[in-house]
């Protein structure tokens, strides 16, 4: 068979510690017009990611002498989601094959006695070559969706602030104004959604963790939503205990899920009604509360709450792409802590964020990965 014409788009990078089986594999790639290199052990596995092609495919052994293999997956899978992992493996285990999937494996072969698999070898990765273009692609108009739309939208927001700042302007044309903010902040926020969701699903969520003040951030949040909440006619409060601790997190993503609960409850809650966002500490935890007097949940849509592009009933007109308690739930999680709900229907709602504190929060992101 001919090489395709696609065979030089990736870099084959052969993970296997039987020597004779990795020349074959090696030889039977090139002959298919394939670039190939070989590395015997996990450790040099992980030593080439860094330099290689962000179009490197890797055909992975599942038993090597350094690492278990299905570590080794992930760890290749969390660098970057744009490098392919095929298994290729002597266990013939349909088990095995469905947990390396779910690992982030893009395909599963297994070797055979008479080297058939060989042969079969160069199809699968020209199949998934197709699917390493698609999310090579997708990341790229992410990238460019995050740069082209943030920075027309924070023009808006500043004209509308320059514009509000003069003294003479009529109740109506501030409304009209804050109008605008208000639906340039939901385009952002969906754009937001939009991104954080491909970086949860594509396992590229990167922490980057600093002491943090969660008063001070909360602060910040609040500052930053006090027009919506004067547009809602809604008070918003903050009630921290004095002496918290720090808490090793990323400020970035912590604010943007602060922010979404503390948006969330203003828009659910009617003109004249209050958002408090109380933080404690709590068991040893870090306990962040937002509170409101909002419309509520009924129950039987409580259990839900945090799934992927779920809008209760009571959104109505509120917009919204159902993405934000998911990723809110999915951010919290990355650290190590926990989310809960409690709401009443007519009485609001209550999200609670219970951040690890000290050595428990090591161990607590741990297991969360």
């Amino acid at each position: 068979m001919p090489p395709s014409d696609t065979a030089d788009d990736a870099t084959i990078l052969v993970v296997e510690d039987d020597d004779g089986h990795a020349r074959l594999t090696e030889r039977a790639l090139r002959q298919q017009g394939f670039s190939v290199a070989r590395v015997a052990t996990s450790a040099a596995c992980l030593d080439a990611l860094p330099t290689a092609s962000d179009q490197l495919m890797v055909l992975l052994d599942l038993n090597l002498p350094d690492m278990p293999g299905l570590t080794l997956l992930e760890q290749i899978v969390a660098r970057s989601e744009e490098t392919g992992v095929i298994v290729v493996t002597g266990n013939d285990d349909l088990t095995v094959a469905v947990d390396a999937i779910r690992r982030g494996a893009w395909d599963y072969v297994v070797k055979r006695p008479d080297l058939s698999h060989l042969s079969e070898l160069p199809h699968v990765i020209r199949r998934n070559q197709e699917r390493q273009r698609l999310v090579r692609e997708r990341n790229m108009f992410r990238s460019m969706l995050s740069h082209d739309i943030r920075n027309p939208l924070h023009v808006i927001f500043n004209y509308a602030d320059m514009i509000a700042e003069e003294p003479h302007l009529s109740l109506a044309v501030r409304q009209l104004l804050q109008r605008i903010k208000d639906n340039a902040a939901s385009t952002l926020n969906l754009m937001c959604n939009f991104v954080e969701l491909g970086r949860i699903e594509g396992g590229t969520l990167r922490l980057e963790r600093r002491p943090l003040s969660f008063p001070l951030l909360a602060q910040e949040v609040i500052g930053r939503q006090d027009d919506l909440a004067w547009a809602h006619g809604v008070e918003l409060r903050l009630h921290a205990d004095p002496g918290l601790p720090h808490v090793e997190a990323d400020a970035a993503y912590m604010e943007r899920a602060i922010t979404n609960l503390v948006s969330n409850a203003i828009k659910f809650t009617p003109s004249g009604g209050k958002v408090t966002v109380r933080i404690a500490l709590v068991g040893g935890c870090l306990a962040i509360a937002v509170s409101d007097t909002g419309v509520g949940i009924p129950s039987d849509e409580l259990a839900a709450i945090f799934d992927k592009y779920t809008r209760g009933r009571a959104s109505g007109a509120v917009e919204g792409s159902g993405l934000g308690l998911f990723i809110v739930k999915s951010v919290v999680e990355a650290h190590g802590g926990t989310i809960e709900v409690e709401s009443t229907v007519g009485v609001g709602s209550r999200f609670t964020i219970r951040m690890p504190v000290g050595a428990e929060m090591g161990e607590a992101a741990a297991a969360a990965l």
